[in-house]
């Protein structure tokens, strides 16, 4: 169920120097909290690729809520899957994801939460549940401790179109 936010967030990459001593890029968005639709835990194959983690935390909001207002021109696109569009730095020295743009999901953005200031992430909710628990990699007792609803794929944020795996769900073996 979607939580009616207000305010705004900060987020990016802030710039660095490389091992060579060279600056690096910087990039920078703002994030209107009235467009925030979840937030919420993924383990699927592309987030474990995109991020170097077995689960990683999404913030879903509306593509009007989020502006790009440092450094676009540094963003590179590369297609990961075949719905799946990952925004990162055009560099070497950062390859984290700032968001990823889905088809199908055309007027949402998922922001890789980990990009989200320090000082701005106490201003969204804490993820309300886990998708696409068929692709993960982690064991059945570690989803059970985190007591959040559990999705064998992505629904619809009302949830309206699917119900929950339930708290003893245990993901296949690999």
């Amino acid at each position: 169920m979607m939580r009616a936010l207000s305010g705004t967030i900060e987020g990016g990459v802030a710039g660095h120097n490389d091992a060579s001593g060279n600056p690096q890029s910087t990039l920078r968005y703002k994030i209107d909290l009235s467009g925030f639709v979840e937030r919420h835990l993924c383990p699927c194959d592309h987030c474990r690729e995109v991020s170097g983690a077995p689960i990683h935390d999404i913030l879903v909001v509306t593509k009007d809520a989020f502006q790009i207002t440092e450094g676009a021109e540094h963003l590179v696109t590369t297609k990961t899957k075949p719905l799946c569009r990952r925004e990162h730095m055009d560099h070497s020295g950062c390859q984290v994801t700032i968001y990823v743009d889905v088809e199908g999901f055309d007027s949402l953005v998922l922001v890789h939460m980990p990009t989200v200031d320090k000082k701005d992430q106490s201003k969204v909710p804490p993820p309300g549940r886990i998708v696409f628990m068929e692709d993960s990699t982690m064991p059945g007792e570690f989803w059970g401790k985190l007591k959040l609803p559990m999705y064998e794929g992505w629904v619809g944020h009302d949830d309206t179109d699917t119900k929950p795996l339930g708290l003893d769900y245990m993901p296949a073996s690999l």
